[in-house]
């Protein structure tokens, strides 16, 4: 009885807010699904947290004291799960009841919600990837190795950018994804810090990521955190590579997102 109760009430709770948010943008029509994207980016928050805690090693937002009943690789898979069940009907609820309007969207709600569902796709992408096949820090012939991560997390970068930058990103001014973009540097920037100032050992990707900053780097860069988890063996860890790879999730999406918009003015001059 009490799993059917686990299982019923987040899948309750996710298809009456569905329900309140569709009703509530039918009130006020926007361009943008955004309870759609809502329950999309819930998706990938879920995939996210334990993607982090299982993938990078860094602690879980609520620990379990003492390992208990697996420590923090069990508290996010319940943590995942929870949310994945509100998170599931929620979506499908959406999708049947969001009628689809014409027009520009605004230009900053367009961009939030692309970097938004964007580290949502790839954070669904990273769990499935990982559960699946594993990542390979060791030459032992199983799992994805480094290299083969770098060029599918950076074309996955650029393309969702392009994607969102030609259905969102060609309206209003550049200067909106050029603002957003120098904030998630500085953020990630400041994250970055913080670890190189908090770990033990700068050179170690787990002394790294367990530590308060990292705990908050591995959510918000969680493609560039796996350097310092899973593949912290597969690579000399430093300092340069560090910021290297925390900024450029951001600079690969922004340049893509700002592509179309490119495309768009040379075709205007023809």
């Amino acid at each position: 009885m009490e799993i059917v109760v686990f299982l019923l009430i987040p899948m309750l709770t996710g298809a009456a807010a569905a329900a309140l948010l569709c009703f509530l943008r039918g009130l006020r029509p926007t361009v943008l699904p955004w309870p759609t994207l809502f329950f999309l980016a819930a998706l990938g928050t879920a995939a996210n947290n334990v993607s982090a805690v299982w993938f990078t090693g860094t602690w879980a937002f609520l620990p379990s004291s003492g390992g208990f009943f697996g420590g923090d690789n069990f508290t996010a898979a319940i943590g995942g799960l929870s949310l994945l069940l509100c998170a599931l009907p929620g979506l499908v609820v959406c999708l049947f009841l969001s009628r689809r309007k014409e027009g520009a969207p605004n230009p900053a709600a367009g961009w939030a919600w692309g970097w938004v569902t964007t580290q949502a796709i790839l954070s669904m992408l990273i769990f499935l990837v990982g559960f699946a096949f594993a990542f390979r820090s060791r030459s032992d012939g199983r799992g994805l190795p480094l290299w083969a991560y770098l060029i599918l997390a950076a074309l996955l970068c650029l393309g969702l950018g392009l994607f969102f930058g030609a259905r969102w990103g060609r309206f209003g001014s550049a200067a909106i994804p050029l603002i957003g973009l120098a904030a998630l540097c500085a953020l990630s920037g400041a994250l970055v810090w913080g670890m190189l100032a908090q770990a033990s050992d700068v050179t170690w990707g787990l002394s790294l990521i367990q530590t308060p900053a990292g705990m908050w780097y591995a959510r918000l860069d969680l493609p560039a955190a796996l350097l310092l988890g899973d593949y912290q063996y597969a690579w000399d860890v430093s300092a340069p590579g560090i910021w290297l790879s925390a900024l450029a999730p951001h600079l690969l999406f922004t340049g893509g997102y700002l592509a179309p918009r490119l495309f768009k003015r040379g075709n205007e001059n023809v």
